[in-house]
């Protein structure tokens, strides 16, 4: 598995992973920040495929992306396990693209990328997973698509991350989590398309607070990468004035810890900002049905557009269209049972593709 360093990315390369019964990939990452000419390499594919390069110059972008050590460590691994030559390499994102395609052919192995890479020709891999909503337009036989980014949870990733968690709450021995109901909250950020501004998310949350103080809720909340430091400074104080209703919360600019396996397998309902495709698609695979807090839209996306309409049609979140509707959804949200990962899976067609996906590589089912 080829990681970028990304937490989300390295998320959905390590769900695709243990949906193709490889619980425990063996991981590269590739060095931050990357090279000064990594786009002209990405450039360069547009040309001439990676798997055509000069010997010379595919062991030099290697060596330049993860280091000589690593790349000596993966491949004596994979000697080990008698792995090198049926290497199926899983990355994620634009970063990953180039070193992930050298690799499956350093390793003699194949290539399934997840996302679509920035200037690097999809027709490069063996296999492409993208979005639905980021199909523009017809692709190529070697191309799937998927209504979600990839989110689901193994057993092991689950039991590490619980007790990640409670080691920072302090719980010692056998002792289990404090009784619910619990709600998790997530924020992610500003981008192109949206604008999220402290003033307005406040607002949201203390009616969520005044919900959560009158039915004894816990409240799990995480912010992500994206979210503007002004806001997660905001929100830190917001917390430090209610922490009898928030009950743990992860400041996730600074803190590498996933703790979402964990809080949607507490939770009885998700409340999440409307501008994270990932973690609405995570929520929703772990069996949630989650409410979607506005932003501010500062330009139309077509594509958070295709996303929104088709968890409309498919009734598998709902759009807090204000702050007065917000606290009959969320009694709403924790009166409904979670959907199970069988469930999920079947409704949405994950057997299935998983079958598409080992038969385009040639997998044994």
């Amino acid at each position: 598995m080829v990681s970028d360093g990304k937490r989300g990315h390295e998320g959905q390369s390590r769900a695709l992973a243990e949906l193709m019964d490889s619980p425990r990939p063996q991981v590269i990452t590739v060095r931050r920040p990357p090279p000064a000419w990594e786009p002209l390499l990405r450039l360069l594919s547009c040309f001439i495929a990676p798997s055509c390069w000069p010997r010379w110059l595919a062991r030099s972008v290697l060596s330049g992306s993860f280091g000589e050590e690593a790349l000596n460590t993966l491949e004596r691994r994979l000697k080990e396990n008698e792995s090198a030559g049926s290497v199926i390499t899983i990355s994620t994102g634009t970063l990953a693209a180039i070193p992930a395609l050298l690799l499956a052919r350093e390793l003699e192995g194949r290539s399934l990328h997840l996302m679509r890479p920035s200037l690097v020709p999809l027709r490069r891999f063996d296999l492409v997973l993208l979005p639905r909503h980021d199909v523009r337009r017809a692709t190529g036989s070697a191309v799937l698509s998927f209504p979600f980014a990839l989110g689901f949870t193994g057993e092991e990733t689950l039991a590490r991350c619980r007790e990640t968690m409670r080691g920072r709450l302090g719980l010692k021995g056998d002792a289990g989590m404090p009784s619910g109901p619990y709600l998790t909250v997530l924020i992610g950020g500003s981008s192109a398309h949206f604008r999220l501004q402290p003033r307005d998310l406040l607002a949201y949350l203390n009616v969520l607070v005044s919900v959560a103080e009158e039915h004894s809720w816990r409240i799990l909340l995480s912010t992500s990468r994206r979210t503007p430091e002004e806001v997660e400074t905001a929100l830190k104080q917001f917390q430090r004035e209610h922490r009898d209703s928030i009950y743990f919360a992860v400041w996730a600019r600074l803190d590498s810890f996933n703790p979402l396996p964990a809080f949607f397998d507490l939770s009885r309902g998700v409340v999440v900002t409307e501008d994270s495709v990932s973690m609405i698609s995570e929520a929703i695979l772990a069996g949630h049905r989650p409410l979607l807090l506005p932003l501010q839209r500062l330009r139309r996306s077509r594509k958070v557009e295709r996303f929104q309409h088709y968890l409309e049609r498919r009734k598998l979140a709902r759009r807090v269209e204000d702050a007065e509707q917000f606290p009959r959804l969320l009694l709403e949200e924790v009166s409904q049972p979670r959907h199970t990962r069988e469930e999920v899976a079947t409704e949405l067609g994950l057997k299935e593709l998983v079958a598409t996906i080992k038969s385009r590589l040639r997998l044994p089912l």
